[in-house]
């Protein structure tokens, strides 16, 4: 036999009943019954003044006895209800002496909120016809408290789309000026069309990987993980060296601002190993591997090759090594690039700033 689903959870219990009844048996009777429906009664005398604080916080039902609506109550009562948020009317369940009598006061708390749900009960009742009014109320409520949530849902949504709006305008801005500064210092360092085309276009393929990683997240914060594949796989595409890159680290999240230096910075790693370090030849392996620092105050990252051919320093530097030098910059940030013969290493220390 199938499961029946399970109802789905009702907000806030929608629990809180405020009870109006100036004679004590009848707010004794009408505690008792709402306390015994899993309801939590707060009682108001009949009394605009001590109504009034009892309105003023918030209350899912409303129980008036038949002596309880007077005028000046009723009144009070659509004043608040005018007060209430558009998706806000708390149900009244209604004991009155007649049927008129019940629709004359209905009428007047429907003056300021025409969706009022009211239920009239003509007195004698009895406990039964009480309990199912409050049960029908609290539905009652409980579907209006969804629609709340669905509209602070709503409401989130839209504060996001314009906060995502803002940040790609940012970055579009950003990321133009940074494909003219690669270009520009692309052409001065290869000045040949051919070199440069190539330089440019890898450059510009990494950039494509790191905004990819971004975009797939939040903008906000990005997988460290997704930076370096994003940054350096889009070099070993199609090629054997893929297999001899390797990235392990715990889960950890960068913000925007250190991600697209980060990722061009381990760009130009991958492409130098590509072509002269351990991913130019069959035996060579590249390791990127991170952890937290020991006294927790940031992140230590190493870029590591072996296998490769016998390193040299560079007898000058180039546009390449200028941007690993300067990916990380500010207190606390280091980059140690170290050309050891058996393979470059480069060492990143990301301060707790950059993590998310």
């Amino acid at each position: 036999m199938a499961e029946t689903p399970a109802d789905p959870p009702e907000p806030e219990a929608a629990s809180r009943v405020i009870i109006v009844a100036p004679f004590g048996a009848d707010m004794a009777v009408l505690k008792r019954i709402v306390a015994a429906h899993d309801l939590r009664p707060v009682t108001a005398p009949g009394e605009c003044g001590p109504l009034e604080e009892r309105l003023a916080a918030s209350w899912d039902i409303l129980v008036l006895t038949a002596e309880a609506c007077r005028p000046r109550i009723l009144s009070c009562v659509a004043a608040r209800l005018l007060d209430l948020p558009v998706w806000s009317a708390p149900p009244v369940v209604m004991l009155s002496e007649t049927e008129i009598a019940g629709r004359k006061a209905a009428g007047l708390l429907r003056e300021a909120r025409p969706d009022l749900p009211v239920a009239i009960l003509i007195r004698p009742c009895d406990e039964v016809e009480i309990a199912s009014a409050l049960s029908v109320a609290r539905q009652s409520r409980v579907g209006q408290l969804r629609v709340r949530d669905l509209l602070e849902d709503r409401e989130r949504a839209v504060e996001h789309s314009g906060f995502l709006y803002h940040e790609l305008s940012h970055r579009v801005s950003n990321l133009f000026a940074m494909i003219k500064a690669l270009a520009g210092q692309t052409l001065r360092h290869t000045p040949d069309p051919g070199t440069f085309l190539g330089a440019f276009n890898d450059r510009m393929d990494a950039l494509a990987g790191i905004y990819g990683a971004m975009r797939a997240d939040d903008w906000e914060t990005t997988e460290l993980d997704a930076i370096v594949r994003g940054a350096v796989l889009p070099l070993l595409a199609d090629t054997e060296a893929i297999n001899r890159f390797t990235a392990d680290g715990p889960p950890v999240r960068l913000v925007a601002d250190v991600v697209t230096s980060l990722g061009l910075a381990l760009h130009e790693l991958g492409n130098n190993s590509r072509k002269h370090g351990a991913l130019s030849v069959a035996q060579g392996r590249v390791s990127v591997t991170w952890s937290r620092s020991a006294g927790g105050d940031g992140l230590d990252m190493r870029w590591q090759e072996a296998g490769g051919p016998e390193v040299h320093p560079p007898t000058r530097e180039g546009f390449g090594t200028t941007v690993i030098r300067s990916a990380l910059k500010g207190e606390g940030a280091s980059v140690d690039l170290d050309y050891r013969a058996e393979g470059v290493v480069c060492r990143f220390r990301i301060p707790r700033r950059f993590l998310s």
